[in-house]
């Protein structure tokens, strides 16, 4: 609580991350699974998502993607995830305020819950290009994994230009990060020749 409250999340926020949270738990006690793992979420997203901030959006798009990729949401279920990320990452991109490591969330989640709606993609991407100076280790090595998922036609690009992001602070990459932006690069053909050659005298 007190580190949303230090990142200016609103009393109203907090009890909306709250019920965020509360109805991801009560999914979890259900012994049916399917599609009942994200009813509960999906309804407080239907009902509060006009109140929610970017750090709830953000969490619930979270919670929502890390459902889907353990497989258990039927095709409708899996459906109405998507709708709902549509949704949610429509709140985290329209906040000003919206930290970094939101928009890699949405990037995240994107790939997670095979999020193919074009517009929004472009909309995303717009985003993080915007964000690329601010994004830390961490960030990159999620959103490149994103996108090389995703195989959007911009891609290619989004990769160079995380690499770019990269080589400045290669050194505080650990192998996985250095690994798993290069598995992305490989997987859409990106080529950022500074990049190998600092992976290469750093490692």
């Amino acid at each position: 609580v007190y580190a949303l409250l230090r990142r200016s999340v609103s009393r109203a926020g907090l009890e909306i991350q709250r019920e965020v949270l509360t109805a991801v738990a009560a999914a979890s006690a259900e012994p049916s699974g399917g599609s009942n793992d994200i009813k509960p979420l999906l309804d407080v997203i239907d009902r509060r998502g006009a109140d929610m901030t970017a750090v709830n959006a953000a969490t619930a798009l979270h919670l929502l993607a890390s459902c889907a990729s353990g497989g258990k949401l039927t095709p409708h279920a899996k459906m109405a995830a998507q709708s709902a990320s549509l949704d949610l990452a429509a709140i985290v991109i329209a906040n000003s305020h919206t930290q970094p490591r939101s928009l890699a969330t949405v990037v995240w989640a994107f790939a997670r819950l095979v999020v193919t709606e074009q517009g929004c993609l472009e909309t995303v991407t717009n985003a993080v290009k915007a964000s690329v100076s601010d994004l830390n280790e961490q960030d990159i090595a999620s959103i490149a994994w994103a996108y090389a998922v995703l195989r959007t036609p911009t891609a290619s690009t989004m990769l160079t230009s995380l690499a770019e992001r990269a080589v400045h602070e290669i050194a505080y990459y650990t192998p996985r990060h250095i690994t798993g932006i290069m598995w992305a690069m490989a997987t859409v053909r990106a080529r950022h020749d500074d990049f190998f050659w600092a992976v290469t005298h750093t490692t």
